[in-house]
C-alpha cells in the first residue's frame, strides 16, 4: 500500500516539477507531488521538515527489501498523531528516538480527494496550466476516451 501511495506522489509531482525528465523519477518528483497537498509541510510540534526524508526512508526500505526501514513506522493510530506524515521526537534528550510517521489509511483518503484537483487543472485551458500539460502529454501520452 506504501508504495503505491509513494507512487502516486512522484507520479503527479511530475506534472508539477518544472524540471522533470522521463529518465528520473524520484526525490525531487515526490517532493512537488507532497508539496501540491501539504504546501509546506511542519510537524506536530510545528517543525518544518523536508518531505524528502519520508521518500528516502521509504524507498530505500519498500522497493528494496519490501518493508519500512528503521524510522519509519506505518501506524493507523490517531492518538500517535492526527497527521498523514508527521515526525514525532519521542524522547527529547536521545537524538536516536526521532520517528517518522505515515498514516496509508488516511493519507489514502488525501489523494483520492486529491486527484480530482489534479484532473481540474489538466482540463482546465487557463494558461497557468499549459506546462502542466505539456509534462503529461510529454510523459504520459494523448489519452482519448471514445
Amino acid at each position: 500500500m506504501l508504495a503505491l501511495l509513494f507512487t502516486y506522489l512522484e507520479v503527479v509531482g511530475k506534472l508539477f516539477n518544472p524540471d522533470a525528465t522521463d529518465l528520473d523519477v524520484g526525490a525531487l518528483d515526490f517532493d512537488y507531488g507532497f508539496r501540491d497537498i501539504y504546501g509546506d509541510p511542519l510537524s506536530s510540534a510545528d517543525q518544518s521538515y523536508d518531505p524528502k526524508e519520508f521518500y528516502t526512508r521509504a524507498r530505500n526500505g519498500l522497493y528494496q527489501l519490501g518493508t519500512t526501514p528503521r524510522g519509519l513506522w506505518a501506524h493507523n493510530e490517531r492518538t500517535i498523531t492526527t497527521k498523514d506524515f508527521d515526525i514525532i521526537q519521542k524522547n527529547p534528550n536521545d537524538p536516536s528516538t526521532l520517528k517518522y510517521y505515515v498514516n496509508p489509511h488516511s493519507l489514502t483518503r488525501t489523494l483520492v480527494d486529491h486527484f480530482p484537483t489534479v484532473i481540474r487543472r489538466l482540463n482546465d485551458q487557463d494558461p497557468q496550466y499549459d506546462g502542466m500539460r505539456m509534462r503529461f502529454k510529454a510523459f504520459y501520452g494523448d489519452i482519448r476516451v471514445e
